[in-house]
């Protein structure tokens, strides 16, 4: 009855190693995938990160593009408006010269 109760406590004993040694097997797989896991996401969120940058980049790009564009514009639109502006004084001058001279014309025909 001894040696039996021996058996069974070293039974007892063995599975009780094997199962320790497997839940410890389960939780280094697991610490393994978990730390896999974290340093994907990390590795994800690093790259959507950079992604994000170089489109901010790009947009900030664009955006002074379009500026420098509309600024080029606006001051040639400027310049032709000033260039029409002056041309509409000279004739509206020459209009008034030309009117003066015919009045005196005609005043001096007149006396």
């Amino acid at each position: 009855s001894s040696g039996i109760n021996a058996e069974y406590g070293r039974e007892r004993e063995y599975a009780q190693n094997r199962f320790t040694k497997q839940l410890e097997q389960e939780e280094d797989a697991f610490q393994q995938q978990r730390r896999r896991l974290h340093a994907e996401v990390q590795e994800e969120k690093d790259r959507l990160a950079e992604c994000l940058a170089k489109h901010k980049q790009t947009l900030e790009t664009e955006r002074k593009t379009l500026q420098e564009e509309f600024e080029i514009k606006a001051a040639k639109l400027q310049a032709t408006h000033a260039v029409e502006i002056d041309n509409i004084h000279r004739d509206h001058a020459n209009t008034m010269r030309d009117i003066k001279l015919r009045i005196g014309v005609e005043k001096e025909q007149w006396l």
